[in-house]
């Protein structure tokens, strides 16, 4: 799978289209991860993986030959 393929939804609903559960879904192939309960969290889940992200570029040379 490609990161270009990563699909997002926003709340689940049943079958009379009423909300079940808010949040927000990221969906990788057949798999649906709950990432947050709001927007505001959102913000800050992208904020954390901009903080794998660095960490990792810190990391990255140490490991790679």
């Amino acid at each position: 799978m490609s990161y270009k393929d990563l699909m997002f939804s926003v709340n689940e609903y049943d079958s009379d289209g009423d909300v079940s559960e808010f949040g927000i879904f990221l969906h990788f192939d057949d798999v649906k991860i709950k990432v947050s309960d709001s927007i505001e969290e959102f913000s800050d889940f992208i904020k954390h993986l901009q903080s794998i992200d660095q960490e990792i570029k810190e990391n990255w040379c140490d490991h790679v030959s």
